[in-house]
């Protein structure tokens, strides 16, 4: 056992801090905590992994590939998006095995309609490409959550060679999702709760043009 009558330190010491040239630079509370990898599936034509604030997403891009059914035929390819959560998935409690769940399906929705005003699906035709989007961890909230699965989608896209208008990313308050492309200046998507929208998008453009290089960077290293 220690002996609890010596201090652990001598009575004189003093704080290391005193001896610092330069204070620690606080974390700005505005600033996005953000990890990004692509290529992470080996069998898939694209994929991706990212974790933004908190959220952990994974996606796979399989195709293009031809139609399955011919009645399902289209001068425009199709963009199918399967999402899905991990049962360890959600912070409060643990999601029971089953089918996919109502929410699951309106967030695929949201997803495939932002992408397809970016992947130029006209290049395409007869063809669907299709993104299984795995929510490994959600965010704070639902917003954090899509930002993250939109940024998944983009980056798969991009690491599976498809043809897009541009860079997509999803950024997030805590009461709005947007999915946007810096580069155009557009908002091809838009999940928001807030009252005050034309604020709420301000912050949120403000976030997606702070990852901008972050992502170009990720993609100039992986010869995207």
């Amino acid at each position: 056992m220690p002996d609890q009558r010596r201090l652990p330190f001598p009575e004189d010491s003093v704080s290391y801090k005193y001896y610092l040239k330069e204070k620690a630079v606080e974390k700005d509370e505005e600033e996005d905590e953000v990890l990004l990898n692509s290529s992470v599936i080996k069998n898939a034509n694209g994929s991706s992994y990212v974790e933004y604030n908190g959220a952990k997403v994974m996606v796979a891009c399989i195709g293009p590939k031809d139609l399955a059914k011919r009645e399902d035929f289209s001068l425009s390819g199709l963009l199918k998006i399967e999402l899905s959560y991990c049962a360890f998935a959600s912070r409060a409690s643990r999601r029971a095995p089953s089918k996919t769940t109502e929410e699951e399906k309106e967030q695929a929705q949201i997803i495939e309609e932002a992408l397809k005003s970016v992947i130029l699906l006209k290049r395409y035709p007869k063809s669907q490409i299709d993104m299984r989007v795995q929510v490994i961890c959600e965010g704070l909230a639902e917003t954090t959550t899509m930002a993250a699965i939109v940024t998944a989608c983009g980056l798969a896209a991009a690491d599976a060679g498809l043809d897009m208008y541009g860079v997509v990313i999803g950024a997030a308050t805590m009461g709005t999702f947007a999915s946007i492309m810096p580069e155009l200046n557009q908002v091809t998507g838009i999940l928001s709760v807030a009252e005050n929208i034309e604020d709420e998008m301000k912050a949120v453009n403000k976030r997606a043009q702070a990852l901008y290089p972050a992502i170009m960077q990720h993609l100039k290293e992986k010869d995207v």
